[in-house]
């Protein structure tokens, strides 16, 4: 009887349930500027009370203020991707093969056939005839 079940868990607590994240993170002080908490609620009285309940002054600093936070979302978001990224990386992959493929079916055509026999016999005057007979007969 030397060994002994402990508990490590919290009393009352069911199996595979987690704390509120919100609980956790209460502890750490929140910072927000005047103009944020003010632009809040001027957006809570909108959504309880309607565009009336607020003056022109208190609209004008609102929509400055959430045009503001628009375009420094904006600048952040200027960096791609990893989505783009990896998109232009798979594009110049298959711009290669697609231009490998090209040159292959090339080189596998009548006329690279004999571009290759001209190289390899050096005649590549003969050669040159035989090649614009044989596109010129398919045609």
């Amino acid at each position: 009887m030397g060994e002994l079940l402990k508990h490590h868990g919290i009393k009352g607590m069911k199996w595979g349930v987690r704390k509120d994240s919100t609980s956790e993170k209460s502890s750490a002080p929140t910072h927000s500027s005047s103009d944020h908490v003010q632009a809040e609620s001027h957006k809570t009285t909108i959504n309880k009370h309607g565009l009336k309940a607020l003056s022109n002054d208190d609209l004008k600093k609102l929509n400055e203020r959430m045009q503001l936070e628009q375009t420094y979302r904006d600048l952040q978001n200027k960096k791609p991707t990893k989505f783009e990224t990896g998109h232009k990386q798979v594009k110049k992959i298959l711009n290669v093969a697609n231009t490998i493929n090209g040159v292959y079916n090339m080189a596998n055509s009548p006329a690279g056939k004999a571009a290759r026999a001209a190289y390899k016999t050096k005649t590549a005057g003969k050669t040159a005839y035989k090649v614009y007979k044989v596109t010129k007969s398919d045609e």
